[in-house]
């Protein structure tokens, strides 16, 4: 991350301000005014950069319309999925449906985010649009990850602990942590727009706030989660593996007891946020340490000739989990299926029905005319 400037923004730099503020989640261009490229472009060329970029911002911008677009229809399709009569009522579905509303939200932030750069917008921008956005990105990039480690820790008790799984693992329950992370979310968030103030349409924001959510960022968002997922998972597959040996052992035949039809893809799902996650986490850590050692060092140019294929790598984690379930499992595959065809049957007899309708109220009003036509004519007669 670029070292921002806070001194006072006007109304059309708010978002300036608040890109630059949140280069966490945004990992490709950071101020994109126009002397922000020129010192990017010094500092990228002191450090013998071997690419330029700007060269290829719109096939960038390309693929992420690619992976934004692709992964929304996934969490859409995902949602439809797990409101199946059979998936409904059990405790993971509930954090997958969270984790498509919440997944879709910063896919749709960071898409915009991203046009922006590559086609700006040549008016200004209003400070509360410019706040709201950063607010939506920064509290969708906390709740995911933790939705995640949700996810992880309901298949952890459901296998290590099969006995409690009736007790804990309902969905009443994970209701009520998917809620609970929300408002932690939102809590952490708070103390920017409190603290922001604006007087005749310009943006201060108080001195101390991007060291706070460089803090908050990279511990709540990346560090925390990652750590709590990695250890969850490997405690998930030495549980399973100590189960299969467990039940080989009193049996000679190859069938055993099969295992529930959603664990696999379920861990695939966990295992793979932790390896997109990573990688922007220890990228993020060490700008801020190379930052924090050298003043007058430039982290974010150091990471240039990265960045932009760790944010992909970043945005995958957003949209991967439906094709994940439906690549890992027939199981799902099927669901969906079953559920699009109901829904597109849905949709074709409501549009009979509406249909059928029009047709019945342009006979009426055909009937009624010819009807007030015969009482014309005799009483002509």
């Amino acid at each position: 991350m670029s070292t921002t400037n806070l001194q006072p923004s006007s109304l059309n730099q708010t978002t300036s301000f608040i890109e630059t503020s949140t280069a966490f989640f945004n990992l490709t261009y950071g101020n994109h005014s126009a002397g922000g490229r020129e010192l990017q472009r010094k500092s990228a060329s002191s450090l013998g950069r071997w690419t330029d970029f700007e060269m290829y911002r719109y096939t960038f911008w390309s693929i992420v319309l690619f992976i934004v677009a692709t992964g929304i229809i996934g969490n859409v399709l995902q949602f439809i999925m797990m409101g199946d009569t059979k998936l409904n009522h059990l405790s993971y579905s509930v954090y997958l449906k969270f984790l498509s509303v919440s997944d879709s939200l910063l896919l749709s932030i960071n898409l915009l985010s991203e046009t922006n750069k590559v086609f700006p917008i040549q008016y200004a921008i209003p400070v509360y649009i410019g706040i709201l956005s950063f607010a939506l990105r920064v509290l969708a990039g906390i709740l995911s990850p933790w939705l995640v480690v949700g996810l992880t820790l309901d298949r952890y008790i459901c296998i290590c602990f099969p006995l409690k799984r009736q007790i804990l693992c309902t969905k009443k329950k994970a209701i009520a942590v998917c809620s609970a992370m929300l408002v932690v979310s939102g809590v952490l968030l708070m103390p920017f727009p409190v603290s922001m103030g604006v007087v005749k349409n310009r943006c201060f924001p108080p001195e101390g706030i991007t060291s706070y959510y460089n803090f908050i960022l990279l511990l709540f968002s990346s560090i925390l989660p990652c750590l709590f997922i990695l250890v969850l998972n490997i405690l998930i597959i030495t549980q399973i593996q100590r189960s299969r040996y467990f039940r080989s052992s009193f049996t000679t035949s190859t069938a055993s007891r099969p295992q529930d039809n959603s664990t696999r893809p379920l861990v695939l799902v966990s295992v793979l946020a932790f390896v997109t996650l990573v990688p922007v986490a220890v990228s993020k850590a060490v700008q801020i340490s190379l930052e924090q050692l050298d003043r007058h060092l430039d982290g974010q140019a150091l990471h240039q000739n990265v960045r932009t294929i760790l944010f992909m790598i970043y945005l995958l984690n957003f949209g991967q989990n439906f094709y994940i379930l439906i690549a890992s499992s027939s199981n799902y595959r099927e669901i969906i299926k079953r559920r699009l065809a109901c829904c597109s049957l849905k949709w074709k007899l409501r549009r009979q029905q509406s249909q059928s309708v029009v047709t019945q109220s342009s006979h009426t009003s055909g009937s009624g005319s010819g009807s007030a036509g015969l009482s014309v004519a005799s009483i002509r007669e």
